[in-house]
């Protein structure tokens, strides 16, 4: 039993390791056409309704100056 357990136990190695090995794609990614990227700076400048960030100052309070 011990011998039977040892050779299936080969056979599901060899058996995973061949099916890992055969499914390594060789797929390529083709370049864009234009060959450029994407302008994120003016995209974000061309952007209508951008939300702006406000910020309170409380740099001169501090504790007790009341």
């Amino acid at each position: 039993m011990r011998k039977f357990g040892f050779v299936a136990m080969a056979g599901l190695i060899a058996a995973a390791l061949g099916g890992w090995l055969s499914t390594a794609t060789t797929a390529r990614v083709a370049p864009p056409v234009n060959g450029g990227g994407i302008d994120t700076l003016q995209m974000m400048a061309s952007s209508p309704k951008l939300p702006a960030e406000h910020f309170i100052d409380y740099s001169l309070v501090y504790p007790g100056n009341y």
